[in-house]
């Protein structure tokens, strides 16, 4: 079973706002497979707060194509290595 307590901002995964959650169900089973937070408005206004200042301080914008293009391949590389995983996540998921 899938479990995430938390929500990816700014580079961290940190506890949601909110406590409500919303399970995940495989159609094909109507089993529930997983749960996610269900994220508040704050949780959202916190990510879109991040991304804003690591966009406005350069981290992001202020990179080379150059690195920008490494940071990219290195996050499709990671994403390659858990390709069985991930695709075994959303077949669950959608049945």
């Amino acid at each position: 079973m899938l479990d995430r307590n938390s929500n990816f901002v700014n580079g961290e995964w940190v506890p949601s706002v909110s406590q409500a959650r919303i399970e995940v169900v495989c159609p094909s089973t109507e089993q529930v497979i997983g749960s996610v937070p269900d994220s508040s408005a704050a949780d959202v206004d916190s990510a879109v707060s991040a991304a804003r200042l690591a966009f406005d301080d350069g981290r992001w914008s202020g990179r080379s194509l150059e690195d920008r293009a490494q940071v990219l391949t290195e996050a499709m590389e990671r994403l390659e290595a858990q390709n069985e995983e991930i695709a075994q996540l959303l077949t669950s998921q959608v049945g």
